[in-house]
């Protein structure tokens, strides 16, 4: 049924094909990576064309004025503001009357109360804490 021949031939054409195709997948690789390669030499460029028109002093300006302005809204202004006849309010909360032994209850109502002396919360001192935590830690990765 199959004489010798043809099966040679067909096991040659099927190796052709093969061999074909695999240097074809190869080739679209190869064009896709020097594709690549040539983007991402042109994003290189763009960045270090970025990089050229801003100084790096300008970033740590703005930082810097970030945590300034951190400081004084957070720190500064509750801390100094009796000392300067301000009045400080801090808010508050009144718990609602329960009827049916909890099952319908009021909802709490905001007091608002005004207070003659510095006001330390917690929050003042977690801001403090993520500022120096985040000083010590660019001050330690630095690189000299």
């Amino acid at each position: 049924m199959f004489t010798a021949e043809l099966l040679t031939t067909l096991g040659g054409s099927v190796a052709g094909f093969v061999m074909k195709l695999i240097a074809i997948r190869s080739q679209q690789n190869s064009d896709m990576m020097m594709a690549a390669l040539e983007r991402d030499k042109q994003q290189v460029a763009t960045y270090d064309a970025a990089a050229a028109r801003v100084s790096v002093n300008a970033g740590r300006f703005v930082r810097r004025v970030i945590v300034l302005a951190i400081l004084f809204a957070v720190v500064f202004i509750p801390l100094l503001a009796p000392l300067w006849g301000l009045p400080v309010v801090v808010e508050g909360e009144t718990g609602g009357k329960d009827v049916l032994w909890g099952l319908i209850s009021e909802a709490p109502k905001k007091i608002f109360t005004e207070i003659n002396g510095v006001l330390l919360i917690p929050e003042l001192r977690q801001v403090l804490l993520a500022i120096v935590g985040f000083y010590f830690g660019t001050a330690s990765a630095k690189a000299r």
